[in-house]
């Protein structure tokens, strides 16, 4: 599980996995189209393009979690259709899915690296876009960046100040 890892562990095994897998899949959703089609579709959409993306017609497919993305209308470009199976903390229990689960977290704490030299004021190289207290206090602030999903309520959140 990448949330067990230390970020030091995380960048090592993300370095391994990078060496040693045959394919890895990365795909990204504007805050824009997540606004309109919601976090979880947008999870969904970006599972399946990742998937899609996969050269050969794979004849298993493992995801972590209850929600398959071809039960919500994502195109599925392989035939024959693989077997599509979800593990409820797959992460914890598939080595594919754990490593696929490091790849995703390094990958959106590098982009948020990046995001924070554009705006250093929300302080992203620290709470890397996380529902943290920081995160919030710097929403409150100064107001959503362009980058910010529009849809997150913040009202529902408590912020120390």
């Amino acid at each position: 599980d990448s949330k067990q890892l230390t970020l030091k562990q995380r960048e090592e095994r993300y370095i391994y996995i990078q060496k040693k897998a045959s394919f890895i899949g990365i795909a990204t959703i504007e805050p824009e189209e997540i606004d309109r089609i919601n976090i979880l579709r947008a999870s969904l959409k970006a599972m399946a393009i990742c998937i899609s993306k996969y050269k050969k017609s794979p004849t298993h497919i493992k995801i972590d979690g209850n929600k398959n993305p071809y039960d919500y209308g994502q195109p599925l470009h392989f035939d024959p259709r693989p077997i599509i199976e979800t593990i409820i903390k797959g992460d914890q229990k598939i080595a594919e899915i754990s490593a696929a689960s490091i790849i995703a977290k390094v990958t959106r704490d590098h982009i948020m690296d990046i995001y924070h030299k554009t705006y250093p004021h929300y302080q992203f190289h620290i709470h890397k876009g996380y529902g943290t207290a920081l995160h919030y206090d710097m929403l409150f602030k100064h107001g959503p960046a362009c980058i910010h999903r529009k849809s997150f309520n913040l009202s529902k959140q408590t912020t120390l100040f």
